[in-house]
């Protein structure tokens, strides 16, 4: 029998116990493995620890047998050039523990513990994890030479540095004593320091936004800085709030636009190129650093979370830094609403949104509104309403109405209803069938019907990822109309209910058809109370004619009370202050009447028309000028849908219904307003200042002619007439008529109010007729 050759086996032996050290190293061997691998381990060093206890026991005995010697050594002299030797270390004036002897056996016990444990041997072709190998180098000989390098771990170095953070092991700056200066020695010392350490700042940050490969490893000075540290006291205030400013702005510039995957067990294992495991210490740095900072943040901004602003002092750096640190939290949401941690960032800016601060609210809510707006996948946009979404309900409704209007900056237009099947299956099992009658087939044709399929696969494939973004899209809308109807139900607050029937007017055509009866019971039920809003119950009413409008046509369901609030409810925009919000409620009034009468032209009656226009009449002598263009565009497009409406600028008489039209009943059927006329009402306006206005007037005098002198202008009538309320055609001017108008009700000793507002106008306009 052949035996192995013992080269072959000590050199199995050295790779068997180098797979060993590792394995115990990473914790991958269980404990009887490392009982035995320890046992054998101490097998093979039972020579050098023999030989040790030899010479241990030598020096034991011939100490002993000299102690029982009779007698005192006699004393000599020895040279600095000459060893000491054992009897030596007997006498009392010499340190035996530093003696030439002990060191040298010190010495050897920890070359025989090296040598169990760090020093190995191993391959010359081996290459450690400390280094990396380079290109080898061909001599003359033809001999090649492999070389290699140091490499210093820098992840390893990192988390070392994380490590003793994380116990509380963190550098501290020796700081100098300035105690001793004067007052202005002082302030020129701190502009001096803080120079110096603005310098570091903007190196810093210019080096990583210019190669944040390269220098990214100063992530951690910038860090250092935003959290204080490693600064002197006297500065430590301005330079966080420069340093935490700096670093927002490195991080939006060197931010991949990809969300970084942790790597798995195998990857981690597994053998990776050079420039692979440079990407990935990168990486792991850029998130080390950017989770740290984000955890620094929050720590900043809670500090003025939980306390009222009114026992708050703004002046101070608490407040500031965490201001600072709402903002930067703000802005890194919206610069990489992509990257990791977007989510958490949005939970806890969500959290923030709570507080009883409302600058901080309002920043908070800003950030949240801008990024629903700019998100088109609503991937984080259905986290960020989950979130939303359960704060309401914790807080049972007591939330900031900013936060609940920041849904309206949602741009979800389509949902998915179930209706539409993917074809990909369809097309691929087409595929495999016209593969597999191949044969039957000329070259030709096949070939042919095969590129045809392929196109329309693509077609169908691309249809299924936007299939994803209408999921995300549906599932967010349906938290958001959770939150919505979870409001109206609970109603704690009035102000809750302008935003949430916003964003019901905004998405009621995408509502399930299942909740139409309840919503609109809700609807009419609100309306209904008198301590509403006009521009809470203009809300209420569009999202009822827009449901009705859509897929709620087949609803056996009598809007008249909607049509009758929003009758009563427009004479009291007048006295709206905020020349805004007026504005806002006039474009409200005429997106629903839009709704009411131009689109339900075959449900409503021609009197009901009527009693709009001269109501619209009347309150646009009260308005802005963009107001009263916008209302006589809108009157014109009524006279376009309903042509019968002529008789009421024609003057004879005739032609007009009979009765006595009743200006201030606030029902539109009983107010007999087709027994009156518009010719008074327009023949004021066709005198308006602003020549678009006076135009519509005449217009619609002259029952809007297509030809002539009083044809309108074919840009004008193209415009939509809410446009007019934002257009740079119409000049921002205030009413010609409203002074007068309350001076003429002054004049008869009367309160101008909502409830006389028509009378005292057609009682005006008889004296503006003399």
């Amino acid at each position: 029998m052949l035996k192995k050759n013992p080269v072959v086996i000590n050199k199995q032996k050295r790779k068997a116990t180098r797979k060993l050290l590792k394995s115990k190293k990473k914790g991958k061997l269980n404990s009887k493995a490392i009982e035995k691998f320890e046992t054998i381990k101490s097998k093979r060093t039972d020579g050098s620890r023999k030989r040790f206890r030899n010479l241990d026991d030598d020096f034991l005995d011939y100490r002993q047998k000299k102690l029982e010697e009779e007698g005192d050594f006699e004393e000599e002299n020895i040279s600095d050039e000459e060893e000491i030797s054992l009897t030596d270390m007997l006498d009392g004036d010499i340190d035996f523990e530093n003696s030439a002897f002990f060191k040298k056996r010190r010495k050897l016990v920890e070359n025989i513990k090296d040598d169990e444990t760090e020093h190995l041997r191993k391959f010359k072709s081996q290459v450690g994890e400390d280094e990396a190998e380079m290109l080898p180098i061909k001599l003359r000989t033809g001999e090649l030479v492999r070389l290699k390098k140091k490499v210093e771990p820098m992840v390893e170095n990192e988390l070392e540095e994380e490590e003793d953070d994380k116990s509380g092991a963190k550098t501290k700056v020796d700081e100098e004593d300035f105690s001793n200066l004067s007052a202005s020695e002082l302030l020129a010392k701190r502009r001096e320091l803080l120079e110096e350490i603005r310098g570091k700042i903007a190196s810093a940050a210019h080096a990583l936004t210019i190669n944040p490969h390269e220098n990214i490893i100063r992530l951690r000075e910038l860090y250092k800085f935003s959290a204080g540290e490693q600064v002197h006291s006297i500065i430590r205030e301005p330079v966080q709030k420069l340093a935490t400013a700096s670093l927002v702005q490195v991080f939006v510039d060197i931010v991949p636009g990809y969300h970084i995957r942790p790597l798995t067990d195998v990857e981690k294992d597994q053998k990776m190129k050079k420039e692979t495991k440079k990407l990935i210490d990168y990486e792991q740095i850029l998130l080390r650093y950017y989770l740290k900072f984000l955890q620094l943040l929050e720590k900043n901004s809670m500090k003025i979370a939980k306390r009222d602003h009114k026992r708050f002092d703004e002046s101070t750096f608490t407040h500031k830094m965490a201001m600072i640190s709402a903002k930067c939290l703000c802005r890194l949401l919206t610069s990489a609403p992509h990257f990791n941690y977007a989510t958490n960032i949005v939970t806890f800016l969500s959290r923030l949104a709570l507080s009883n601060f409302k600058p901080l609210v309002s920043e908070v809510c800003a950030a949240l509104a801008e990024m629903f707006k700019n998100d088109t996948l609503f991937k984080i946009s259905l986290h960020a309403v989950k979130t939303i979404a359960s704060l309401v309900n914790k807080k049972k409704c007591y939330v900031s109405p900013e936060l609940i209007a920041t849904f309206l900056s949602l741009k979800i237009r389509e949902v998915d209803r179930g209706e539409k099947k993917s074809k990909t299956d369809a097309l691929k099992s087409k595929k495999f069938k016209l593969q597999k009658e191949r044969k039957s087939k000329s070259a030709k044709k096949y070939e042919k019907q095969l590129k045809k399929l392929e196109v329309d696969l693509k077609e169908a494939e691309a249809a299924e990822s936007l299939s994803t973004r209408l999921k995300y899209g549906t599932e967010t809308l349906k938290h958001v109309f959770a939150t919505y109807f979870r409001v109206i139900k609970r109603m704690p607050s009035t102000n809750l209910l302008e935003p949430v029937l916003a964003g019901l007017s905004k998405f009621a055509h995408l509502i399930n058809v299942e909740f139409f009866d309840d919503l609109i019971s809700s609807l009419g039920d609100l309306v209904d109370q008198q301590h509403l809003k006009v521009v809470d119950s203009l809300h209420c009413v569009k999202t009822v004619f827009v449901i009705l409008s859509g897929e709620g046509q087949a609803l056996n369901i009598d809007p008249f009370k909607f049509y009758k609030s929003l009758y009563s409810r427009i004479t009291a925009i007048p006295f709206q202050k905020d020349i805004d919000t007026q504005l806002h409620e006039v474009q409200l009034v005429i997106e629903c009447l839009d709704f009411m009468l131009n689109k339900r032209k075959k449900l409503v009656s021609l009197v009901r028309v009527a009693a709009f226009i001269k109501r619209l009449l009347s309150i646009g002598f009260f308005l802005p000028t963009k107001a009263a263009v916008a209302i006589l565009a809108g009157i014109r497009s009524y006279f376009i849908t309903h042509p019968r409406l002529n008789v009421l600028v024609e003057e004879d008489s005739e032609a007009v219904a009979n009765g006595i039209y009743n200006p201030d009943l606030n029902d539109p059927d009983c107010s007999n307003a087709l027994s009156s006329s518009i010719v008074e009402e327009l023949t004021i306006y066709s005198k308006h200042p602003e020549k678009i206005a006076s135009a519509y007037a005449q217009n619609i005098l002259n029952k809007i002619p297509s030809s002539g002198n009083y044809r309108l202008n074919p840009q004008w009538s193209t415009i939509l007439p809410q446009d007019w309320l934002s257009s740079n055609l119409v000049k921002e001017n205030p009413s010609p008529y409203s002074e007068r108008i309350f001076a003429y009700a002054m004049k008869h000793k009367q309160s101008l109010t909502s409830k006389n507002l028509s009378s005292t106008v057609q009682n005006w306009m008889l004296t503006v007729k003399k």
